[in-house]
């Protein structure tokens, strides 16, 4: 992020990539609490229909809760 507002990008989101929820969850917290920039919520390799479902509502579920995220994607 540092990087890029150096060189004057502005426009841009992160994302975390992590497919266990959990450190998907704490790694976007800390991200939150250290940058400016809108972040892109997801889950990734969530699983299959069902699990995926049901992790994506975990994970995402909190973090909006908790007023993070700008963006987000369910897969």
């Amino acid at each position: 992020v540092d990087h890029l507002d150096r060189l004057n990008f502005d426009q841009f989101k992160v994302s975390v990539k992590a497919s266990d929820v959990f450190l998907a969850v704490e790694s976007y917290r800390l991200l939150a609490k250290q940058i400016d920039q809108p972040l892109h919520l997801g889950i990734t390799e969530a699983g299959g229909l069902r699990s995926g479902s049901v992790k994506s509502a975990i994970g995402l579920g909190l973090l909006l809760s908790e007023g993070i995220g700008d963006t987000l994607r369910v897969s």
